[in-house]
């Protein structure tokens, strides 16, 4: 990619000297909360170096790939903290006090591996529904970024 690309950004960064940069940047004027310039009573003076940056737009791969990775990471905590506590309870024998009561009341147990099974199974559903609803949050923000009336988020950037 030469140019910039659907976001703005070019290959190489975002900075000020670039010809191709197509992202409204202006000095820091300390007013973040309107796209104008504050007033003179209260503009203070640019800190050297920094500038105001809107994102208007988040790249749906790279969500994506954010969200599986976060998600990947909370999922394997979830296993781990899971059989953490299952492993605590087999070892101080509540887990087969609550197999003898299920025993009592439905004629049946629940076997350990069937129990290691679901704690899997949900921090797998877990992953994919999270990357998913990182990709869906990206979108909307996407969505709502365009429309003058909300616009992105502004970032105080120090070069």
């Amino acid at each position: 990619m030469t140019g910039p690309g659907p976001h703005g950004l070019t290959p190489r960064g975002n900075r000020p000297d670039q010809a191709d940069q197509t992202l409204d940047t202006r000095p820091w004027t300390g007013n973040l909360a309107d796209g104008t310039a504050a007033g003179p009573s209260s503009s203070a003076p640019a800190p050297h170096g920094e500038r105001v940056v809107e994102v208007t737009h988040i790249d749906l791969h790279r969500a994506a790939r954010i969200s599986a990775a976060v998600s990947a990471i909370i999922a394997l905590i979830w296993i781990l903290a899971a059989l953490l506590i299952f492993g605590l309870l087999a070892g101080m024998g509540a887990w087969g006090n609550m197999n003898d009561a299920l025993n009592d009341i439905a004629d049946t147990s629940l076997p350990t591996s069937m129990v290691i099974i679901a704690i899997i199974a949900l921090a797998v559903f877990e992953a994919i529904i999270g990357t998913l609803l990182g990709v869906i949050a990206a979108a909307i923000y996407n969505g709502l970024a365009r429309m003058s009336a909300v616009g992105g988020v502004r970032l105080v950037v120090r070069d």
